[in-house]
C-alpha cells in the first residue's frame, strides 16, 4: 500500500486499472485502486458519473465502482476514473463495458 501523508506533494497514483469488461449477470465493478489520501471521479461515455441520480452506481473507498441491475443500453460504454489529491491528477485507461448476447 502507498502511503501518502496529508498534503503531499506526490503525484496521485492508480494501484490497479479498469479493465474491459463483458456483463453476463446483472451487476459488475470495474477497478480503480487509488492511492491513499487521493478522491476518485468516474466517467461514463465522458460524462461524471453522478452516483446521487444514478442509485445504482455505487464507488468503493477503494476507488472501484460497482454497477447494479446494470442494462444494456444504460450501463455499457466506456468508463475511466480520475483521481486526484487536490493538486496533481491522474486519469486511468478506459475500460469498455459491454452485455453478452443473449
Amino acid at each position: 500500500m502507498l502511503y501518502l501523508p496529508t498534503g503531499s506533494t506526490q503525484k496521485p497514483a492508480i494501484l490497479s486499472q479498469p479493465k474491459d469488461v463483458t456483463v453476463r449477470s446483472t451487476s459488475f465493478s470495474l477497478l480503480c485502486i487509488k492511492s491513499s489520501g487521493s478522491s476518485v471521479t468516474w466517467y461514463h461515455n465522458y460524462k461524471e458519473v453522478n452516483t446521487v441520480q444514478n442509485t445504482h452506481i455505487q464507488v468503493t473507498s477503494d476507488g472501484s465502482i460497482l454497477v447494479k441491475n446494470a442494462l444494456e443500453g444504460r450501463d455499457d460504454g466506456s468508463y475511466y476514473c480520475k483521481v486526484s489529491n487536490g493538486k496533481r491528477e491522474i486519469i486511468s485507461r478506459t475500460a469498455t463495458v459491454k452485455f453478452a448476447c443473449k
